[in-house]
């Protein structure tokens, strides 16, 4: 993940770093607790002393390590259902343009963010700046849906259930991933 090209894969890196980090691991700790559970596992299989872990199974922080990678087991989708499917139920078509719009115009910076890690400086910002205006335009979309009593849209959902499982609220997320970008950016363009 650290190092794709692509946007989405590098911004959830470094969004999973962020909340790791205010958990009180890192995504180093989380690997290396990894590979001990597998070398554990290993090792009672063919009668072998099993190797002590690097964390003390008891404290905190292994329950974290535990919690994090029971999160990420198999048989748990970790992506997001981003269904933008046409929205027939909308009264206004004014809320029904906007909703189309915002969908053409993120599903293009999906596409153009799939080649980020060629971006020179100034494409990497442009690609930014337009992310962050996205992102604004969808918060004044969901808050609209919200005042007419609209339903929010099916991937609202998954975004929740998702948050839920590392642990973290919807407006903790928003502000982390915030303040997440904004070092983010100075990171990438300061190279």
């Amino acid at each position: 993940m650290r190092h794709s090209a692509d946007f989405q894969t590098q911004e959830l890196y470094e969004f999973t770093e962020a909340h790791l980090e205010k958990l009180g691991v890192s995504i180093v700790e989380v690997e290396r607790f990894a590979i001990w559970q597998a070398d554990a596992l290993e090792a009672m299989g063919r009668s072998r002393p099993v190797p002590g872990p690097e964390v003390d199974p008891a404290s905190e922080k292994a329950q974290h390590l535990r919690g994090l990678l029971d999160s990420f087991r198999f048989g748990q989708t970790q992506t997001l259902t981003m269904d933008f499917a046409s929205r027939d139920d909308l009264e206004a078509p004014l809320v029904a343009d906007e909703l189309q719009n915002l969908q053409k115009d993120h599903g293009s910076l999906i596409l153009m963010g799939e080649g980020y890690g060629k971006f020179d400086s100034a494409g990497k910002s442009i690609l930014l700046d337009k992310l962050k205006d996205v992102a604004e335009r969808w918060q004044v979309y969901l808050a609209r849906l919200r005042l007419m009593g609209e339903p929010e849209p099916p991937f609202m959902d998954s975004s929740r259930k998702l948050l839920q499982r590392w642990g973290i609220g919807a407006s903790d997320a928003q502000a982390l991933l915030g303040a997440t970008l904004t070092e983010w950016h100075q990171k990438r363009l300061d190279f």
